[in-house]
């Protein structure tokens, strides 16, 4: 998926969604998971397989298409930093990626938290990943 200020954004939705499989483009047909279902019979009215965008042909598959497309969305995250601990070790292990201003490789830095959450504190140590 391309990224930036001169992208269509609607244009790569709809290149994502195209690109999902035939079943989990059906999913997007389907009530909200967890939704109280008044007809359980309904479910049998739920397409199994959903063609591309462009290849539906009859009027139900694009219908079908049109309802998956209102249910879908990509969502883009640009994180600045990433906080990971690793809960197994004891005291926690905690790692920390952050961005370099000068957008080169994320730099991470490690160190150990102490045993109270909240109270983390990490111990620079630069290194590349």
């Amino acid at each position: 998926m391309e990224v930036g200020p001169n992208v269509d954004s609607e244009d790569e939705r709809l290149k994502a969604y195209d690109a999902l499989s035939r079943v989990l483009r059906a999913s997007f047909c389907s009530p909200i998971p967890g939704s109280r279902l008044e007809n359980p019979e309904d479910v049998k009215n739920w397409p199994s397989e959903l063609t591309k965008r462009a290849e539906a042909k009859e009027s139900k598959e694009k219908e079908q298409v049109d309802e998956a497309l209102v249910n879908y969305a990509v969502l883009l995250l640009e994180p600045r930093g990433v906080d990971v601990v690793e809960l197994r070790a004891v005291p926690n292990l905690r790692t920390k990626y952050v961005e370099v201003e000068d957008r080169s490789p994320v730099r991470r830095t490690r160190g150990r938290s102490p045993r109270l959450p909240g109270t983390a504190h990490l111990t620079p140590n630069p290194t590349r990943p």
